[in-house]
Formats: C-alpha cells, sequence, structure tokens
C-alpha cells in the first residue's frame, strides 16, 4: 500500500480533528509518531514529537479537500546532537578524522496501533507493517567501537524487513507494545545484552509451521 502524506497537525486537537474528520468520510488515516506524539506534546520536533497524517495514494485528492481549512506548510526545528553523535565527533577529531561506525541521520520515530505499526523511511515514504504478517523476530547489537546499539528486526513472508533501533523515540514502549503482543519475546535482554561488543543475533519469535 502506497501512502501519501497530507497534513501535519500543529497540536494533539488537531491530530483528533483531522482524524475523525477523515474517517467519517469513509478515508483510513495513518498517524506517524502518534505514540510519542501524544506522550510529548510541547515543542514539535521532527522526527521526535512531530505527528504527521498519511492516507492512502488513492485518498489524496479528497483528503486534502477536507483537510483545506486548516492545512499548514510543515515546520523545522532545530535538534541537538545525541551523546553518542558527540562523542562520535571527538573520537573522529583525536584519530585525525578516520570514520567512526554509526548513524548521522536524525533517528526516525516509531508509531504504532492495534493494526500495525510505521515509520519513515529513508526517502520519506512510510513504511507500514501489520502485526498478523510478522512471520519472525530477531534481536541484536552493532558494535559502534565506543557502545553497542540494540536493533530488533521484523521478518515477513513477503515483504522486506522492518527494523529499529534503541535510538529511535519511542522504542522502549514500541518493545512493551510487541511483548504484549508477542509473549515469545520476553526475556530478550538476557539474551542479546550480554557479552558487551558481541552481536548476540537472537531468534525470539517464529511463526510455528502448524500455524502459529
Amino acid at each position: 500500500m502506497s501512502l501519501v502524506r497530507v497534513f501535519l497537525p500543529q497540536s494533539e486537537s488537531e491530530v483528533l480533528v483531522a482524524t475523525a474528520l477523515l474517517e467519517a468520510h469513509g478515508i483510513t488515516a495513518f498517524v506517524q509518531n502518534r505514540g510519542i506524539g501524544s506522550l510529548l506534546p510541547g515543542v514539535q520536533i521532527n522526527s521526535y514529537n512531530t505527528q504527521s497524517i498519511w492516507v492512502a495514494e488513492e485518498n489524496v485528492a479528497d483528503a486534502l479537500e477536507l483537510l483545506a481549512r486548516f492545512n499548514t506548510p510543515p515546520r523545522e526545528a532545530v535538534v541537538p546532537l545525541r551523546f553518542g553523535d558527540k562523542l562520535r565527533l571527538i573520537i573522529e577529531g583525536l584519530l585525525g578524522g578516520w570514520f567512526v561506525p554509526g548513524s548521522r541521520s536524525r533517528p526516525k520515530a516509531l508509531s504504532w496501533d492495534e493494526r500495525g505499526f510505521w515509520q519513515e523511511g529513508d526517502d520519506g515514504a512510510l513504511i507500514v507493517r501489520e502485526w498478523t504478517h510478522v512471520v519472525a523476530i530477531r534481536a541484536f547489537k552493532l558494535d559502534l567501537l565506543t557502545f553497542d546499539e540494540i536493533r530488533f528486526s521484523f521478518e515477513f513472508e513477503n515483504d522486506p524487513a522492518f527494523e529499529v533501533s534503541e535510538d529511535q523515540p519511542g522504542f522502549e514502549r514500541f518493545i512493551e507494545a510487541v511483548e504484549s503482543r508477542f509473549p515469545q519475546v520476553r526475556g530478550w535482554r538476557d539474551k542479546v545484552m550480554q557479552p558487551p561488543f558481541a552481536r548476540n543475533d537472537t531468534l525470539l519469535y517464529q511463526v510455528n509451521v502448524a500455524g502459529g
């Protein structure tokens, strides 16, 4: 399913009004950053707590018409460097500019509801997956020289894997949602965290061949 962003609400009330308006006209809306955005309703920071509303490509024209009365252009905000990025910059300077592994891009926030979960891809398109389509869940660590980064990979039969990082806003609450839907995942920290700087790639959940 191809999704297109149609609205950048500036408050929680705008999120509620816009989604209710769309759904009242039979248009399903996906709210990116819904989890973290509703918890942190203060200053809007892109890819952190800014929420955006997306609809299926075939519904874009109708959605834009419905939201035209209060649709506003996106606002940019400056986000300070994370501690890990600052540390990486210092180490690179001490090493004479040698590359230290790690992403410099702003982490994308995670969003989810009772149907599935989604995040913005590198190209700006929304990547959406359904809980019921998950066939396997893996957890592992990336050795980034001075620290480890925990990642989860969700695998699907007909879609590319969906990977998330502990650096992403909303990660802890998202994993709690995963554990509630897939109890086999609980206890993953004991399997993945130790020893440090080891990948510890662990299969936490896999669909039962008999139909599980």
